[in-house]
């Protein structure tokens, strides 16, 4: 008891497992994935259970038995479902009573609108196979007509929809989810919500959901994709709010601001955009966008990047927004920004004012060099994930991994060649772990992810340690890229401070919420701090982690 940190008294007639985790690193979930999957959701279950819904996998026939992309690269939708415990490690399929097609998607948002089972889950948008058309057909491949693109239907030949590819909106579903048996009760479709994909969105805190803009797949009208400006906000049993953004965007983040306001940032078909707007009536009043913010000099405009909410206090809200791809004028992204324009802290005022936006320079174990010489050199990356990791010190962090990094050296841009497998591709992928904090700024994890991945979730569970699932990844040796069934476990905490059985609410337990995942979700996986020793990291299993 007094090596892991548990008190004494902890008397249970069942056994009570313990899985040690290291500090500060990634480690692989002994489990795998029923299939490996990217660009899914994540949504963590009041019970402590992750649920994982679609995205995309490279088995034309959703088998789950290939993970290897084929050499023209494409990837194909699934509709399955499976449960993370985080009790055993394990995953687990979901079997869906009432199957419906179209909740095969993927780059949709999930959420959590009620708090007790059978749980509900509002799916918004993504993209789907269009009416008509074969449901293991393609959905997404690389745009390579200008030799360099990304992993969107988008042809910058013609700034419109890659009309070979049978993908669509996808619409709004309502999810009746029963997490004991491992299934789903019932569909029910959520006429409010537009179809689009490559919405913005978040989940409130509690339950609900918000999503602004995203395209539409008129087939009929490849020169406008960007047809959508609508907003919709729905929390708890409210009915849905309905209103329009400013500008037509894709690939933007949404990050509420305060429980009626958000803001929408980066997204837009031109450099030239608003690189933002404030938007209000997310609860109250009129939904809208009340605001936009102007261009900036060394502030790009970038799709499919993070914007994680750190903490609020008189002088406003702060954002930390990383990554994404540049846009172009030809509507399509690229390359990742460079280093010295990735990262930047946002601070928004309650009046929705942007007050100031500061570049976040690599620190500590990074280096901040555009030459592309430095192998320490931080290396900024689309489709990359991002959580916040709370802390009692006050100390906010942000856990940003993986991504698509620049593939194609252009001098002019400063970018660099940062795949790790040493190809110019656009599936190639990094396992290049950081970590933002206000006092340190951003600095690398102790080791990076096992396996390099984009595409790919990360949650907070709630022992306080992160979950890694899905994602693409190009191996290091340049081999065929692979959807990842692999997921990690990532534990941010240097020392578990010991639980005070005196005193429950102690500034240090608030850290540490072993205790509460001990007394009431027995049995749980608990990181114990520094000290311990992981047997199942530290001696390599027959199957390690990443070995295809």
């Amino acid at each position: 008891g007094a090596l892991l940190n548990l008190p004494f008294n902890l008397a249970s007639a069942d056994p009570l497992p313990v899985v040690l985790y290291p500090t500060q690193t990634f480690r692989c979930v002994d489990s795998r994935l029923t299939r490996g999957r990217a660009f899914h959701s994540a949504t963590l279950l009041p019970n402590g259970m992750v649920f994982i819904l679609g995205g995309v996998v490279a088995d034309p026939q959703d088998s789950g038995s290939v993970e290897v992309v084929d050499g023209s690269e494409r990837l194909y939708l699934t509709a399955t479902a499976e449960l993370y415990d985080p009790s055993n490690g394990q995953f687990k399929t979901v079997a869906d009573q009432m199957p419906n097609a179209a909740l095969a998607r993927a780059f949709h948002n999930a959420a959590l609108i009620n708090g007790s089972k059978p749980y509900q889950i509002l799916v918004a948008g993504g993209i789907t196979t269009a009416a008509g058309a074969d449901p293991h057909s393609e959905v997404l491949a690389p745009n390579t007509s200008l030799g360099t693109g990304r992993l969107y239907p988008i042809d910058s030949t013609n700034g419109g929809i890659k009309d070979q590819l049978a993908a669509a909106a996808a619409p709004a579903d309502l999810i009746t989810l029963d997490p004991d048996a491992a299934s789903i009760v019932s569909h029910t479709p959520q006429p409010a919500y537009t179809s689009a994909a490559f919405q913005a969105g978040f989940a409130f805190p509690g339950g609900g959901l918000a999503v602004a803009d995203g395209i539409d797949f008129d087939q009929a009208s490849l020169n406008a994709p960007l047809a959508r400006q609508q907003l919709v906000s729905q929390t708890g049993a409210m009915m849905p709010r309905v209103g329009s953004t400013g500008t037509q965007r894709l690939g933007a983040t949404l990050s509420p601001i305060t429980a009626d306001t958000a803001l929408l940032w980066g997204g837009a078909p031109n450099p030239a955009d608003q690189l933002g707007e404030y938007i209000v009536g997310l609860k109250a009043g009129t939904l809208m966008s009340a605001m936009q913010y102007a261009t900036m000099a060394a502030v790009p405009m970038t799709q499919f990047h993070t914007a994680t909410v750190l903490d609020t206090d008189s002088t406003g809200t702060r954002v930390l927004v990383a990554g994404g791809f540049a846009v172009e004028s030809t509507h399509l992204d690229r390359q990742a920004p460079s280093a010295d324009q990735a990262v930047h802290l946002l601070n928004v005022s309650s009046t929705g004012a942007l007050t100031q936006v500061t570049p976040v320079m690599p620190v500590g174990g990074f280096a901040l060099d555009l030459t592309c010489a430095n192998p320490m050199r931080y290396r900024p990356a689309g489709y990359q994930s991002a959580v916040l990791l709370k802390r009692a010190d006050g100390n906010l962090r942000v856990l940003l991994s993986g991504g698509a990094p620049s593939f194609v050296t252009d001098g002019a841009a400063k970018t660099c060649q940062d795949c790790e497998a040493g190809q110019a591709d656009p599936m190639c992928s990094i396992g290049q772990g950081a970590i933002y904090s206000r006092s340190s700024g951003l600095q690398p994890t102790d080791e990076p992810m096992q396996v390099g991945r984009f595409g790919h979730t990360s949650t907070m569970l709630v022992d306080g340690n992160v979950l890694i699932v899905g994602g693409i990844s190009r191996p290091p040796d340049g081999s065929a890229p692979r959807t990842v069934a692999d997921a990690e476990i990532y534990n941010p905490r240097a020392t578990v401070p010991p639980w005070d059985a005196t005193n429950p609410a102690t500034a240090l337990d608030a850290d540490d919420p072993q205790f509460v995942d001990i007394s009431n979700l027995k049995p749980v996986v608990r990181a114990p701090g520094g000290q311990a020793i992981d047997p199942t990291h530290n001696n390599a299993p027959v199957k390690s982690c990443g070995d295809f």
